[in-house]
């Protein structure tokens, strides 16, 4: 990290201590929990303290883990995007929360839910950013490919989970568009994948010309598509998934529901996770 980096990593940890001292103040006298959990789409003070220390916030497997697990990015503007979402919801009460910064807006997504009601749509370059609150870092099959053929726009899902479960990991991309080939428009798909510790290789359309053909020939199908790899085709696509700087303030839509959904705490999707 640079002296740069570090300076505006230490100034921002600052600010968000002191907002958090502010907050339990102000918890305190109002008599309620010191946890800070008081309400659906409040942070959570044990990840905004993290945020505090400068730690930085990685999607895809990095240090947000299990947020962002499935990231969708869509290359049209937040409020593009955000107005699409709204009108696919528009069959559903929903309240918009107010732009937080990033990544302290990460931690508005828990707790994960089943099925899930929360999504977040934030800037990343001149991509936008999609994702949910489910219950498995986020549902790759949510909304976001849909959203992109309303709009006529390319839309990138992508998905890296570490290990967890019973032998469940993987790494998976899929581009599509409107060059894409109908009805689901993708342009290309990969994935290595592990469920049950049983590993999988797919792959769909043609390589993309940056595309490092010879890893695919790796004997262990673990090998073949990893993390690094899929952040350097992002590049490659003209997404900054990695770096923080490149990601804005990003808005929060809830949906207003009253069916049953099974719900995950932050710590305790870590811990099921483990070290």
């Amino acid at each position: 990290m640079t002296d740069e980096r570090r300076d505006v990593a230490a100034t921002y940890g600052t600010y968000v201590a002191r907002r958090v001292l502010d907050r339990r103040k102000r918890q305190q006298a109002a008599g309620k929990d010191r946890s800070g959990a008081t309400s659906e789409g409040q942070p959570t003070d044990d990840f905004t303290m993290r945020c505090s220390y400068g730690r930085f916030m990685r999607l895809l497997g990095g240090s947000a883990s299990p947020i962002g697990w499935s990231v969708q990015y869509l290359d049209a503007s937040t409020d593009v995007v955000l107005d699409a979402v709204r009108q696919v919801r528009s069959d559903h009460r929903v309240s918009i929360c107010p732009a937080q910064p990033y990544p302290s807006v990460l931690d508005h997504l828990p707790p994960f839910e089943s099925p899930w009601t929360r999504e977040l749509v934030m800037p990343c370059g001149n991509w936008s950013a999609y994702l949910n609150n489910d219950i498995n870092g986020g549902d790759p099959t949510a909304i976001g490919p849909a959203v992109s053929r309303r709009l006529g726009v390319r839309c990138v899902v992508v998905q890296h989970a570490p290990r967890y479960g019973p032998g469940h990991e993987g790494t998976q991309l899929w581009v599509s568009g409107p060059e894409g080939e109908p009805p689901l428009m993708y342009e290309r798909t990969i994935e290595a994948v592990a469920t049950d510790g049983r590993w999988e290789w797919h792959t769909s359309g043609q390589p993309f010309p940056f595309e490092d053909v010879s890893r695919y020939r790796s004997r262990r199908i673990r090998d073949r598509f990893d993390r690094p790899l899929l952040i350097e085709y992002l590049h490659h696509l003209g997404i900054p998934a990695d770096d923080e700087a490149a990601y804005g303030p990003g808005i929060v839509v809830q949906q207003l529901v009253d069916w049953p959904r099974r719900t995950v705490s932050l710590d305790q999707a870590r811990s099921e996770i483990g070290p």
